[in-house]
């Protein structure tokens, strides 16, 4: 027993007739007939008197037609439903992600997606690396942004950005030289706190640094160098921030860019807010970022 074939019995009932139930429906009349004739099959008997001469349901027809109208308002009412949680998702959507990240890349992002779809509830966890690969695969986390996971079982990822690695001095006054990155590099540096993931990757390619100061964020590192506290190694996504007073040089020759990735848990099904959620930073992280 098929929806369609209620709607037309319902239709027929309803409107008085086979021809105008036909109108109705956007059927011919045979089509209408048919449907009719094969719900007649599968519940054994007539649901229509063809000997009256006007329309008159049978006996099997008027235990039918209640049943069937409220069937009918069911389905029609979980449609709707379902329809509205597509425009409109609702739950609870948590990310896993670093402190700049979540700080810098976020903000604006989510604050589009909340205005668009404000029955979600978002949830953000500050994490490292594993952190981010831990909390999505034992469920905590919808999503991650990260990176140096990638080949992780259970775990699938999209790059959504390039993370590069910039040395950041104070600029140089007048007549006084700039200085190479061989030089800035050979002296105490602003850098990242000893352990982190990109201090490791880093240190990694160049060999173990000097530091001046040792801080947790992108940001702190900015605000120091800003300040005169020295040069910086500071990694950034996207496209560099405004000059802040500030020179840059690229070390890609040197450090490779890492790509910065969305997670999901692998073979897990997303709720509908998660997947809304990913696409909306997928589409955001194409702009100008920073971590």
């Amino acid at each position: 027993m098929d929806f369609f074939s209620l709607r037309c019995f319902v239709e027929i009932v309803r409107s008085g007739g086979f021809t105008r139930a036909s109108e109705s429906l956007g059927r011919t009349q045979p089509a209408i007939s048919s449907q009719v004739r094969k719900l007649e099959d599968e519940l054994g008997g007539p649901l229509f008197d063809r000997s009256s001469p006007s329309l008159a349901m049978t006996d099997r027809g008027r235990r039918l037609f209640p049943r069937a109208e409220r069937l009918l308002e069911e389905v029609g009412d979980l449609e709707r439903e379902i329809a509205a949680e597509e425009r409109y998702p609702r739950g609870r959507v948590s990310i896993a992600a670093g402190i700049a990240v979540i700080e810098g890349m976020l903000p604006p992002i989510l604050s589009s997606f909340r205005m668009r779809y404000p029955l979600v509830r978002l949830s953000l966890m500050n994490r490292p690396g594993e952190g981010i690969y831990r909390a999505l695969a034992d469920g905590r986390a919808d999503l991650g942004i990260g990176y140096l996971l990638g080949g992780r079982a259970r775990v699938a990822g999209v790059t959504i950005a390039r993370l590069r690695f910039f040395l950041v001095r104070k600029r140089a006054r007048k007549g006084s030289a700039a200085g190479s990155a061989e030089r800035l590099l050979s002296e105490p540096l602003l850098l990242l706190e000893k352990g982190l993931d990109l201090r490791n990757y880093v240190e990694g390619r160049l060999g173990p640094l000097a530091s001046s100061l040792e801080l947790p964020s992108a940001e702190s590192l900015l605000c120091y160098a800003e300040r005169g506290f020295g040069p910086a190694l500071v990694p950034v996504i996207g496209e560099l921030p405004p000059s802040r007073g500030l020179e840059w040089t690229s070390l890609d020759d040197r450090v490779p860019p890492l790509p910065l990735e969305l997670y999901s848990r692998e073979g897990a099904t997303p709720s509908k807010a998660a997947s809304m959620l990913a696409e909306a930073i997928l589409k955001g992280s194409e702009g100008e970022v920073r971590a």
